[in-house]
């Protein structure tokens, strides 16, 4: 079981301190929870199609524990930082987009950060939830439907026009 897991450590870790940034301690206590949990977990692990996709779901959980329990927004995982952008125009946006993520449902946040922000593709999010890949692109539908409109709503509330 070990050494299914060895060649992940990088790719949680990467996770994790990404989403923590710059506490890269925190980062490193996470991802040694991730891998006891795994371990904990190892009948379960062998029923799923693909480990990596499995560890990074139970880094999302703890992270989103983490976040809870520290008193901030699970739609603070999200991975964008304004503060990173390029122009004001830019970062506008990329606020706008974090504001959006945050009124979406758990679910329909998860499985959007899942496609866009940990660029899985739906084979490997079907394999990890048990079910067909139609039935994950219905969900990522709904889910893009649903940031759409939450979007347009936002930007209404604003008075931003429509480019």
């Amino acid at each position: 079981m070990r050494n299914e897991l060895t060649p992940h450590i990088d790719v949680v870790f990467g996770y994790l301190a990404l989403r923590l940034h710059p506490d890269r301690e925190q980062a490193r206590d996470l991802c040694q929870e991730v891998f006891r949990a795994a371990l904990a977990g190892e009948a379960r692990m062998r029923k799923v199609g693909s480990t990596r996709a499995w560890l990074l779901t139970i880094a999302r959980r703890r992270l989103a524990d983490h976040f809870r329990s520290n008193g901030g927004r699970v739609g603070e995982l999200t991975g964008f930082e304004p503060a990173r952008a390029d122009s004001n125009e830019r970062q506008s946006g990329a606020e706008r987009v974090a504001r959006t993520l945050r009124e979406l449902t758990e679910k329909e946040r998860g499985l959007l950060e899942e496609k866009y922000i940990d660029r899985r593709s739906v084979r490997e999010m079907a394999q990890e939830r048990g079910s067909s890949e139609k039935a994950v692109e219905s969900a990522l539908t709904r889910a893009r439907d649903a940031f759409r409109e939450a979007y347009a709503k936002l930007e209404r509330a604003q008075g931003v026009r429509d480019a």
